[in-house]
């Protein structure tokens, strides 16, 4: 997971792991439930994935290396173009309420099916046992929009502290841009922008620069801190 690799080395290799995982139905629960190292794969490298390709597709002077360890960057864009290689770290935050996502997951696989936005009730826990109900029901567009934009200032803040980065680190905030802000819908993107430099851009981030990203590839929105 961590081998230096080009954005199209990269893409093919996450390419056939994604296959792998949904080869059989085990590997097709872990990578729902992120067991394991699935979690750093969908997190961490299939991010750097989706960035390296709007940024650098079919370069060959670019190499992607994933950081699995407990740094304050989760992977390198080396860029071998310049007399001396210019290191970019990567810093990727989900704007995603991991918990209620987990549990969905755990629904799906239990019956085939799930709301996406439906209310979510659970009772007992990881150790005991779930008991989760998911209200099979639509959010309005606004309401979903209201809860992800709160996830995302949510992420941006908590990267504020402590300020340990520097104008050679990005920040990239990871949405689900296939619910919302949607990516297919130019007002939301438009919005987005708005929201992001309204509230985010003046945050104290020790960053050179602040991304989001759509897990679509669609939705990338560069802003200078």
């Amino acid at each position: 997971m961590e081998k230096g690799r080009t954005p199209d080395e990269l893409s093919f290799w996450c390419e056939k792991k994604n296959r792998e995982f949904g080869s059989s139905k085990e590997g097709h629960h872990y990578a729902l439930l992120k067991k394991g190292l699935a979690k750093k794969f969908y997190e961490e490298v299939f991010s750097l994935n989706l960035l390296a390709n709007i940024l650098y597709k079919g370069r060959t002077d670019i190499g992607c290396i994933p950081n699995l360890s407990n740094d304050n960057f989760d992977a390198i864009i080396r860029d071998y173009s310049q007399s001396l290689p210019f290191d970019l770290k990567v810093e990727f935050t989900y704007a995603v309420d991991g918990h209620d996502d987990h549990l969905r997951m755990k629904y799906l696989i239990e019956h085939g099916h799930v709301s996406l936005t439906g209310h979510l009730s659970y009772s007992g826990t990881e150790k005991t046992g779930h008991s989760i109900v998911v209200e099979n029901e639509f959010a309005s567009h606004y309401d979903s929009l209201v809860i992800n934009y709160s996830l995302i200032k949510d992420r941006a803040l908590q990267k504020c502290k402590p300020k340990n980065y520097g104008s050679n680190y990005v920040l990239v905030i990871i949405i689900d841009d296939y619910i919302s802000p949607r990516f297919d819908k130019e007002r939301d993107i438009e919005e987005l922008k708005e929201f992001t430099e309204t509230n985010l851009v003046n945050l104290p981030l020790d960053f050179g620069e602040l991304y989001i990203l759509g897990l679509s590839g669609k939705t990338f929105l560069t802003f200078k801190i």
